[in-house]
């Protein structure tokens, strides 16, 4: 017999920046927790823009979310994320680690520069942000609470094989393995476009070899573009004492390490330039 969702439990806790110790203590020892089939985790770490969808565990939540009015999310934001390149947590892992649940996890993070400062104050949310979180919650609440509901057959979930997006206020899903034909044609393609399209401009030169030394060059000069700014970062942190310059002002990252990455990408591409053969250059 299918049993409908019984209850919707709203959870209110603060104490995320002392390791999370509220939710830790919900997922762990309120006697209510072991019957809790999904979480749907709302964060704020700004003040602007539409809510991001940047944690979704399960194929059944990712369809739910897809029902939501406006929604906005990508699987790479989901994939950076849990990938643990960004030194930020939420209550969601809690939630996921001690109930084992599946779920969403939502934030608005739209002017983050703000977020823990001192101009960290309700008259700066911008307009209409809380309206437009607030509705798609309800759809979303909407949906997993109807008849067919798939709550109930939420008891165990496996990771999706999913790849999902939002574009101009569409939400589109599709499998990994639909991804991978499309994402191979399109590869085919484009070696197909450059055979057919390219002329060397030395008598007799390789198509491939032009190729073959262009993406080299790109990906030397994507290198560039990493180790300058991390060499800007050392100096700044370990020989001038001022490691949180960036820090300073919401546009003191750009004026910092956008020169430098420029200044490394160009660097390292007139250093290999003498190396590339005359049919690969521009």
């Amino acid at each position: 017999m299918r049993i409908r969702i019984k209850f919707l439990l709203k959870v209110f806790n603060h104490a995320e920046e002392s390791l999370q110790d509220a939710s830790h203590l919900f997922s762990t020892q309120h006697p209510i927790a072991s019957t809790v089939r999904a979480v749907i985790n709302l964060e704020a770490a700004g003040t602007t823009g539409r809510e991001i969808l940047f944690q979704a565990t399960s194929e059944e939540m990712i369809q739910a979310y897809s029902h939501v009015p406006r929604p906005f999310g990508t699987i790479f934001a989901n994939d950076i994320f849990s990938s643990g390149i960004i030194l930020s947590d939420t209550d969601f892992r809690q939630f996921e680690q001690y109930m084992n649940v599946t779920g969403l996890d939502i934030a608005i993070v739209g002017n983050s520069y703000l977020y823990h400062m001192r101009k960290d104050l309700v008259e700066n949310i911008q307009a209409g942000v809380a309206q437009n979180m607030a509705e798609n919650v309800l759809a979303l609440l909407h949906y997993l609470s109807e008849e067919g509901s798939p709550i109930p057959d939420l008891t165990t979930y496996t990771p999706p094989t999913t790849v999902f997006f939002s574009y101009l206020g569409h939400f589109f899903i599709y499998s990994f393995t639909t991804a991978k034909i499309l994402y191979t044609a399109l590869f085919t393609a484009s070696l197909a476009f450059v055979s057919l399209t390219y002329k060397s401009p030395v008598r007799g030169g390789s198509n491939w070899k032009a190729l073959s030394q262009g993406t080299v060059a790109v990906i030397v000069g994507l290198f560039g573009t990493l180790l300058v700014p991390n060499v800007v970062a050392f100096l700044l942190s370990y020989v001038l004492g001022k490691g949180m310059s960036w820090f300073a002002n919401e546009y003191s990252a750009i004026v910092l390490y956008a020169p430098a990455a420029l200044f490394g990408e160009a660097h390292l591409q007139v250093l290999i330039f003498p190396f590339v053969s005359a049919d690969a250059r521009p």
